[in-house]
């Protein structure tokens, strides 16, 4: 089996949530981070053909960058990772020293949708970078849907405002940065029971935990 440059790209991506991964038969990988505030699921074009546990999945990445175009056989304890003459055998670990999602909540009712895209987040996630905030904030205001990035705990920060559609709810919904380690896609944006955001992608979903100060009319 070879991994594609998306998957590798999914893999790298739950690497910065969370070091752990337990790989499942099937085409399905999850990360839950370790404060249980940011969830992500990914669907791949590979097949895994059994249950596998990766303790620093980083160290993995490592591992098969160090080939051009390698080949991934799975055994029964271990992996191989090998291109012409030369391999790697890289051991499984146990379940019961990995933290990762036991289930991904299927999560349905919707208090507030809108779309989120590629670039949106991007502008986000950058801007948030350059004015050294974590405060990530969307706001309807019963007609414009807007994004609003820096510190909302100081009334002289900067400010970037994005405007991304339009609402017929006011609200508020504050997440912080640590919790978008996303994949930039295009995504529906769910508001789920006024704690949680919900991005679905095609092949890709996070579950983000929104902050307390949040507000809803």
């Amino acid at each position: 089996m070879k991994l594609s440059k998306e998957t590798l790209a999914v893999l790298k991506n739950f690497a910065s949530i969370n070091s752990n991964l337990m790989f499942r038969e099937g085409n399905k990988i999850a990360t839950i981070s370790v404060g249980k505030s940011l969830v992500g699921s990914a669907t791949i074009s590979e097949e895994i053909p059994q249950d596998f546990g990766v303790y620093d999945i980083q160290e993995l990445l490592g591992v098969i960058s160090l080939f051009e175009d390698p080949e991934i056989t799975f055994h029964d304890k271990y992996i191989t990772i090998e291109q012409g003459k030369s391999s790697v055998k890289y051991f499984a670990a146990t379940e019961d020293v990995l933290v990762y999602p036991k289930k991904f909540p299927n999560l349905n009712d919707s208090e507030i949708s809108f779309k989120l895209s590629s670039a949106n987040i991007t502008a986000i996630l950058k801007t948030a970078s350059v004015l050294k905030t974590q405060d990530v904030r969307f706001v309807g205001d019963g007609e414009t849907l807007t994004v609003v990035v820096g510190d909302k705990k100081s009334q002289t920060a900067n400010n970037f405002v994005l405007d991304i559609g339009t609402t017929d709810k006011t609200f508020s919904v504050s997440v912080n940065t640590d919790n978008l380690k996303i994949i930039p896609q295009d995504f529906t944006v769910d508001v789920i029971n006024r704690r949680m955001i919900k991005l679905t992608a095609e092949t890709l979903t996070y579950i983000v935990a929104i902050e307390t100060d949040s507000s809803f009319e």
